[in-house]
């Protein structure tokens, strides 16, 4: 070999290694065909080859390693607060429900709501003291009741007792409902009461539709079976106002029962006072007029 072309060879060699690039396969021919130098397959340190990777940016980085929706604006509430506020409104609505209904029989024609025997309102339905569904025909003493009472701004319904009528009542309650312990006949009102000092006596009259029982000589009583202690307060109440009104001791009227048939009612004012039914049977006279007179 010629040392111009050995020479030549060389130069050539270094230039390709020091550019990093990788020779597979090299052929280098002199000018006068005397040579051929081959370089095959020549692998070169990976320290020295290795091609420089370019770093991202550090905002690429960041933006790329962020979870996705991060900056994004709030959502709505959860279903979990909205469930429980909606809990919290289907609660309380069947009591706002009735509390918005209107009159007795207003009220009873939801099944879910009474009508209160004593504030005349309408509520949710519990299992004593109210009118219902079902008996809704007791409307009628809560109607009479309305009629004769009237609203009081700000202070009561339509309905409810006055104070004085129900300092009267309060007063003669224990002869109507209980009686004299002096006395096994005075007083002693409902049937309970009336049995309890005459053992297994047998009405001589009883009146499936009035509820009412007259037993000898002629002492008549509330079935208390049927009436509870208010009902017999709110009948009661009523001959007393009417009395009061007609400016009377002692006088009997027309009131409704919760069965919807009226019976006379009578009280008075002297010695313990007292309040009975007048007979067992519907009265001729219409609602609120004067009836007839009994016995206490």
């Amino acid at each position: 070999m010629r040392p111009f072309a050995l020479f030549t060879t060389l130069v050539i060699a270094a230039c390709v290694f020091v550019q990093g690039a990788p020779v597979s396969e090299v052929g280098l021919q002199t000018t006068d065909g005397a040579f051929e130098l081959e370089a095959a397959s020549h692998q070169f340190d990976a320290r020295t080859t290795k091609a420089k990777v370019a770093k991202k940016p550090a905002s690429a980085a960041a933006a790329a390693s962020a979870p996705k929706g991060a900056g994004a604006k709030p959502v709505g509430k959860t279903t979990a607060d909205s469930s429980t506020k909606s809990a919290k409104k289907t609660s309380s609505t069947p009591a706002k429900k009735c509390a918005a209904l209107q009159g007795c029989a207003g009220c009873t024609a939801n099944s879910a709501c009474g009508f209160s025997k004593t504030t005349f309102k309408c509520e949710s339905k519990k299992h004593t003291g109210q009118i219902t569904a079902e008996n809704k025909q007791g409307c009628a003493l809560m109607n009479q009741m309305q009629g004769l009472f009237q609203a009081v701004n700000g202070k009561s319904a339509a309905g409810v007792i006055p104070a004085a009528v129900a300092s009267e009542f309060n007063h003669i309650s224990g002869h109507v409902l209980k009686g004299e312990a002096s006395n096994p006949d005075a007083g002693r009102h409902t049937k309970s009461a009336w049995l309890a000092t005459h053992k297994n006596q047998t009405p001589t009259t009883q009146n499936a539709k009035t509820h009412i029982l007259q037993f000898p000589p002629l002492k008549t009583v509330w079935d208390d079976g049927f009436y509870d202690d208010t009902d017999i307060k709110n009948m009661c109440a009523i001959s007393i106002a009417l009395r009061k009104k007609a400016g009377s001791a002692r006088a009997s009227f027309v009131v409704q029962t919760p069965f919807g048939t009226p019976i006379c009612v009578e009280t008075f004012t002297q010695g313990t006072g007292s309040c009975f039914p007048v007979g067992t049977d519907k009265p001729k006279q219409g609602l609120g007029q004067q009836c007839g007179q009994g016995q206490d």
